[in-house]
């Protein structure tokens, strides 16, 4: 990689630590970082992800680290696409699912296991331990991408058309998974599971591509476009993971 792209990924963890040291501000310089996100949509882009890098990063950098942001969502993107335009320098830093990246490098499926981590603490306990196997395969296998935050998705739960209350009613209906690790709970289940980007969620729903769609409670409430019936299932799913270029 290239000098620039190499000062650009200091200056993230610059940006990250500036609150806690005024003067580490002086030390950067002018630059501009392209920023490829999730989905605005969602309260963890709205709430944390937007604003840090519309706002936070500018001004905790007296101005001098400028940002321009999209998500994948508004690129077109499904998601699994992320880490690889990372690494070929169409952006500076990109966020995506963990899961959806398993087919470029399996690894990351370590990190999205259901019904393993069912609290907060348990996930970061699952991530931090996870993070330098992390690190390290995506510096392997994005060209030196460098891993600068993992964060845990909330608790997902199951949406379907019909009327659900055990686990056996799911039997035979078509789920979307986000990954393969749920996939295979799914399954193990008596389901047939379907992998989808969320954005991709409503419109299968609709179209009876689907039966049922596992995701977080409030994208899907606000999401799926039809009169969905939510289970109690709930499980920690997949971790988002954001990155840079070396």
């Amino acid at each position: 990689m290239n000098k620039n792209t190499a000062r650009n990924a200091r200056a993230i963890m610059l940006g990250c630590l500036i609150t806690a040291s005024g003067a580490q501000a002086a030390d950067i310089s002018e630059q501009t970082l392209n920023y490829v996100g999730t989905f605005r949509s969602l309260a963890l882009f709205q709430n944390f992800e937007g604003p840090f890098w519309q706002e936070e990063l500018t001004k905790a950098s007296e101005g001098k680290i400028k940002t321009q942001v999209t998500t994948f969502a508004e690129m077109g993107l499904g998601g699994s696409e992320v880490f690889k335009l990372l690494s070929k320098g169409l952006f500076d830093v990109g966020s995506t699912v963990a899961g959806y990246s398993v087919e470029e490098a399996p690894e990351l499926e370590g990190l999205d296991m259901p019904m393993i981590a069912p609290r907060v603490d348990l996930a970061r306990k699952v991530s931090d331990s996870y993070r330098p196997i992390m690190s390290q395969t995506i510096a392997r296998r994005f060209d030196g991408a460098k891993l600068l935050a993992v964060v845990p998705y909330g608790p997902q739960m199951v949406f379907c058309n019909t009327a659900i209350s055990e686990l056996d009613d799911l039997k035979g209906k078509k789920i979307r998974a986000s990954g393969r690790t749920t996939g295979e709970f799914l399954e193990a289940l008596g389901a047939e599971a379907i992998t989808l980007s969320f954005n991709e969620v409503p419109g299968a729903l609709q179209r009876g591509v689907i039966d049922c769609a596992v995701t977080a409670p409030c994208p899907g409430t606000t999401a799926a476009g039809t009169k969905s019936r939510r289970t109690s299932i709930r499980w920690r799913s997949a971790a988002g993971t954001m990155s840079s270029p070396q």
